[in-house]
């Protein structure tokens, strides 16, 4: 701590700003032992307010390599090979004109200058010009996911502002996703373990695990192994009641830890970890309110990995419910689920993409709790009528569903938590509804059928401070 007295702010705002790996991990370092100790000066935005803007640029490009369907940094662009043209200095796009200037100096009208100086010398000699490939070497390229092209067709004059309204950011976050890619593809070209699997017959085979280094959002969860109940399979006609809960990942016993993965993981929890400790200062509410890119980010963190599924239970199980008997054990020879007689099988312990779903699934629970603290925190002064409902929406999207869910993980503190979501949802909505204009669009985030059930649990949560005496008829 003795040497991060005299770091300044701005040293680290600028270390986070260049991308260089070493640079930016001892940035993060640096803010989150700054954050916690209680002899440094408090870290204040107002004074700072490059800090957060550069962290919420982190923070999205992070997201985008490990939920790249939820959160996305921009289209990738084309690769630049030569710029031996005059036209590459121009902006090739429709929306944007340009008017030539008049020229400053006055034109040579000499009769003997030849009128073209390219193919003919000043001696009147032709000039021989031979077109030739430029090398692989010298060829200029980007790496693909930089979106700030010198000839993107999305440029405006009123781009920027756009995307800073919308919560989208600056191309800063596409430049440091882009180095990110960089260095897991140098990665993958490291030698992987192999490991040897027995089958039921003896023979043993060779598997090389694969591992994906960036997972897409929609194959992790047709991928995700979801044990599901195999009560399912009996008939419904005499259910007692249904049971909600969140859909989890069941992990097998073996699996292989990607260090690539496991490396952005890391990261990204140190920059949740370092925004939501700048949530606690005072002071701090202000800027974080009023910055869409951040909003943006937690609404659509409140509803990851958040789907439910609906458990019926058997008829012969409900009847012996409803008549109070002895529930008898139910036998499932022959009649295990896909997912458990894969599981049963020998050879498919080790499964990557099984440790990889699992591993996004307990990342995006502990976002999930800081984005709550970190909601609750600056709800004070959070005005969302002065936002897109890009930003907006989800929010109120997320709120409204965590106060109605019936799984257990929304009423008890199951995960890595010490709230429950849905105290978390009720205290950001109490701190939200002082202010008049968000009480309108809470009550326009519909359905009707959700708010009438909100409206039922706030009921239900109301209790009187005095007993209610009876009065007697005579």
């Amino acid at each position: 701590m003795k040497d991060l007295m005299r770091v300044s702010t701005k040293r680290i705002t600028m270390a986070l700003r260049s991308g260089l790996e070493t640079e930016s991990t001892w940035a993060l370092n640096a803010l989150n032992v700054m954050l916690y100790d209680d002899y440094a000066p408090p870290t204040m935005l107002n004074h700072t307010p490059g800090l957060l803007n550069v962290l919420v640029e982190h923070f999205r490009a992070l997201l985008s390599l490990l939920y790249p369907k939820v959160f996305e940094v921009g289209a990738e662009s084309k690769v630049r090979t030569t710029d031996d043209e005059y036209s590459e200095f121009w902006i090739q796009s429709s929306k944007l004109e340009h008017t030539a200037a008049s020229s400053l100096v006055a034109s040579r009208s000499l009769k003997n200058e030849p009128t073209n100086f390219t193919k003919v010398s000043r001696t009147g000699r032709t000039v021989h010009i031979e077109k030739k490939e430029l090398p692989e070497r010298l060829k200029r390229a980007r790496p693909s996911g930089w979106s700030c092209d010198i000839a993107d067709e999305t440029l405006s004059l009123n781009y920027h502002e756009s995307r800073m309204l919308s919560g989208l950011g600056g191309e800063t976050s596409s430049y440091l996703a882009a180095r990110l890619i960089t260095d897991i593809e140098f990665r993958k070209q490291f030698k992987k373990p192999r490991f040897f699997v027995k089958e039921m017959n003896g023979i043993s085979k060779l598997i090389e695990a694969d591992i994906d280094e960036v997972a897409y959002y929609s194959k992790i969860d047709k991928s995700m192994r979801i044990i599901p109940s195999d009560l399912e399979k009996f008939s419904d006609e005499d259910e007692y009641k249904n049971v909600v809960e969140l859909k989890t990942i069941r992990p097998t016993a073996l699996c292989v830890r990607d260090e690539s993965r496991l490396q952005l993981v890391r990261r990204c929890l140190a920059v949740s970890n370092v925004l939501r400790g700048l949530s606690f200062l005072p002071g701090n509410e202000g800027p974080m309110a009023k910055h869409a890119g951040l909003l943006y980010i937690i609404g659509r963190l409140l509803r990851l990995y958040t789907d439910e599924r609906t458990l019926k239970l058997p008829g012969s199980l409900a009847k012996q419910l409803s008549k109070n008997e002895e529930i008898q054990p139910v036998l499932a020879v022959g009649m295990l689920s896909e997912a458990n007689r894969r599981l049963m099988e020998p050879g498919d312990l080790l499964e990557s993409d099984d440790d990889n779903a699992l591993l996004l699934f307990e990342t995006a629970c502990q976002l999930r709790e800081d984005a709550f603290v970190t909601l609750v925190h600056i709800s004070v002064q959070l005005d969302l009528i002065d936002f897109e409902s890009d930003v907006a929406w989800p929010l109120f999207d997320a709120l409204i569903h965590w106060c109605v869910s019936k799984c257990a993980e929304a009423k008890d503190p199951l995960i890595s938590a010490g709230v429950s979501p849905r105290n978390y949802a009720l205290e950001a909505l109490c701190k939200l509804s002082v202010i008049e204009h968000n009480v309108d669009l809470l009550l326009s985030t519909g359905p009707w059928s959700r708010l009438e059930s909100f409206i039922k649990m706030l009921v239900g949560l109301l209790a009187l401070n005095e007993e209610i005496p009876s009065r007697l008829v005579i």
